[in-house]
């Protein structure tokens, strides 16, 4: 009897590392590194950047504007459900480096970003804009999402 319950014990904590690991999203949606993880929510959905959607609108002395779209992947129920969603990042020249703007969609108001927030909703969005300008300018920002929090 002591061997059976010290098999199904072990078996158990075998698999519980497997059930976690599956339950974890993949870096990269569909093994493509064109499209890497930025954040998870808690309705179970993965958010992918797609590098290869991030255009500049504008570069000016007032701003640089840039789009990039987002893949949108329910990685809990059904992984291969997904919905693009696209995201407007205004950076305006005038101001301090951790002041940025953003907006979901083609219209709409802009929201203020700061850079240094560290809740979970604005540090998701830090990391999309951190992304975003590197796929849309070339360069790093010059920020971590660490440095925009002061961690």
């Amino acid at each position: 009897m002591m061997h059976r319950m010290t098999a199904l014990t072990l078996a158990a904590l075998l698999l519980l590392p497997a059930a976690a690991a599956e339950a974890a999203p993949a870096e990269y949606w569909n093994n493509n590194t064109d499209f890497p993880i930025i954040a998870t929510d808690d309705g179970g959905y993965a958010w992918y950047l797609n590098r290869g959607s991030a255009r500049i609108a504008a570069n000016d002395a007032e701003s640089l504007i840039f789009s990039v779209d987002v893949l949108r992947v329910d990685a809990e129920q059904d992984p291969s459900a997904f919905e693009f969603h696209r995201w407007w990042f205004r950076k305006p020249q005038s101001e301090d480096p951790y002041t940025v703007f953003m907006r979901q969609g083609d219209a709409g108001d802009w929201s203020p970003l700061d850079l240094r927030a560290a809740d979970a909703e604005s540090l998701s969005a830090v990391r999309l804009f951190l992304a975003g300008w590197q796929a849309a300018t070339g360069f790093s920002y010059g920020l971590s999402p660490a440095d925009s929090t002061g961690e």
